[in-house]
């Protein structure tokens, strides 16, 4: 099971998502626009109170994960909040339950664009032995991301983003077990759109007009296939990072 925290006591419920090198901390900004809401804030696998030392998560074990928590705290209908991976996180969730879902949040969410660096990383023999070297010695990895930077290939922005993430063994690690076990949980879009019309499932995406990580037009990947009636696209003045007061006062204007 995984960890998490609940805040507030609204009468409608919403399960929360944070992105890689969160927890459920992350969200606590967003709370004086959530009232309406009691908020069950997530930490994933691999991230705060919640670990996981199994294989990757089949979609089936994802299922029976929610349906206990959904069951535990007797909840029938509920809405989703996620951030970047927390959104694909979401996306997965709306084709698990579709039936109960009122309305999605997603803030800069990852599952718009497959990542073949991660696809062949986590899924491909040679990528997870190529992975697990560059756990122990980084060093070429980041002389590699340099070069391309030079080249005007790699934007600077998502090179300064490895170099945090990936700067110790341990963020290293992190990202290989984070990817691995979430490694079979991607949406088909597709799906998300015919259960979002058949369900009337309202889709409320918000994209940073700088975010050099997911870019704003990756979520076209998405609303192709969705009536303007249940989507909203927003953009906010900002780079990846959105949970702070300022996107949720542009946002909310609270």
């Amino acid at each position: 099971m995984l960890f998490y925290k609940k805040y507030g006591a609204g009468e409608k419920y919403m399960l929360a998502f944070h992105g890689f090198g969160g927890s459920h901390k992350d969200f606590e900004v967003f709370m004086p626009a959530l009232s309406e809401y009691t908020v069950y804030s997530f930490d994933l696998w691999h991230h705060g109170e919640s670990e996981y030392h199994g294989p990757p998560l089949e979609r089936s074990e994802f299922k029976q994960i929610f349906q206990v928590f959904l069951n535990t705290n007797q909840i029938a209908r509920f809405s989703l909040m996620g951030y970047s991976l927390g959104g694909r996180i979401c996306l997965e969730l709306v084709n698990t339950f579709p039936e109960q879902i009122e309305e999605v949040f997603l803030f800069a969410s990852d599952g718009f664009r497959r990542n073949l660096l991660y696809r062949f990383s986590t899924r491909t023999l040679l990528g997870n032995y190529l992975f697990r070297r560059v756990n122990r010695d980084a060093s070429l990895f980041f002389k590699a991301a340099e070069f391309f930077t030079s080249m005007g290939i790699l934007d600077s922005k998502i090179r300064d983003f490895i170099e945090i993430q990936m700067g110790t063994r341990d963020r290293r690690e992190k990202v290989y077990k984070t990817w691995r076990t979430t490694s079979r949980l991607w949406p088909s879009l597709k799906q998300v759109a015919e259960n979002s019309i058949n369900y009337t499932i309202k889709i409320n995406i918000v994209m940073g007009e700088r975010d050099k990580l997911i870019r704003k037009e990756w979520a076209s990947k998405l609303t192709r296939y969705l009536p303007e009636s249940l989507f909203v696209e927003s953009l906010v003045a900002a780079g990846h990072k959105l949970q702070t007061e300022e996107v949720r006062k542009i946002y909310w204007g609270i």
